[in-house]
C-alpha cells in the first residue's frame, strides 16, 4: 500500500504541471497576438517623408499624420555650429490631449545611427510625454531611465528624417510609462528658428 502511495506522488505532480502549462500557454499566445495587432495598426516604417508618426503605450496606439499643428513635426537646425533636433506631435483621445517630444540641443551632427535617449540636458537627446494638457502629467527620460532613437534615414537634400524609437519615462511622483514601437517618417524643417525645449 505504501508503495502505491509513493508511486502516485510523481503522477500527481506531473498532472499538476500539465494543467499549469495548459493554462498559461493560451495566455502567452494571446499576449503575443495582442502585441502583433498593436504593431500592425501603427504606420509602416517608411523612409519617403510620408509625414507619419506612431507609438504605443500599454497596448494603446497613438498615431499622427499630415501637416500643420495637429500633425507630426520634425525640426533639424544647424545654428552657430550647434545642432538642434526636435520631433514632436500631439494626439487627442477620449477628450485628453497627449504630446510626445524627442529633443536634442547642441548635439553632434545628426547621422544615420543609434542614439541614447536619456538625461534632459544640452548635448544629449531626451524624450518626454505630456498627458492631458488641462491637468498636466509630464513624464521624461533621465540618465537612468532611458531609451533608444534610431535614425534610419537623414536626407538633407530632400529634408527627410525617418527612424524608430522606444523609451521609458518617469513623472515627479515616480510613476513610469513605456513608449514602445515608435516610428516616424517626416519632412523636417531646416530653416533657422527658435526651438523651445519645453513640451
Amino acid at each position: 500500500m505504501k508503495n502505491n502511495l509513493v508511486n502516485n506522488k510523481p503522477m500527481k505532480m506531473l498532472k499538476k504541471q500539465i494543467l499549469v502549462i495548459l493554462f498559461f500557454v493560451p495566455l502567452i499566445f494571446s499576449c503575443s497576438e495582442d502585441d502583433d495587432n498593436v504593431i500592425d495598426e501603427l504606420p509602416a516604417k517608411t523612409q519617403t517623408g510620408e509625414q507619419t508618426l506612431g507609438f504605443s503605450i500599454d497596448g494603446e496606439n497613438f498615431i499622427s499624420s499630415g501637416t500643420g499643428n495637429s500633425g507630426p513635426r520634425g525640426f533639424y537646425q544647424e545654428v552657430s555650429n550647434k545642432n538642434f533636433l526636435h520631433i514632436v506631435s500631439e494626439f487627442e483621445k477620449n477628450n485628453e490631449w497627449t504630446s510626445i517630444s524627442i529633443y536634442g540641443a547642441d548635439i553632434s551632427a545628426l547621422e544615420e545611427t543609434d542614439y541614447k535617449i536619456g538625461e534632459r540636458v544640452d548635448t544629449k537627446i531626451w524624450g518626454g510625454i505630456t498627458i492631458n494638457f488641462g491637468d498636466t502629467d509630464a513624464y521624461f527620460t533621465t540618465d537612468e531611465i532611458t531609451g533608444t532613437l534610431i535614425i534610419t534615414k537623414f536626407d538633407k537634400e530632400n529634408h527627410i528624417l525617418s527612424g524608430e524609437f522606444e523609451f521609458d519615462a518617469v513623472n515627479e511622483d515616480g510613476s513610469q510609462i513605456k513608449v514602445k514601437n515608435g516610428r516616424f517618417d517626416l519632412n523636417y524643417i531646416a530653416e533657422t528658428t527658435t526651438v523651445s525645449n519645453n513640451l
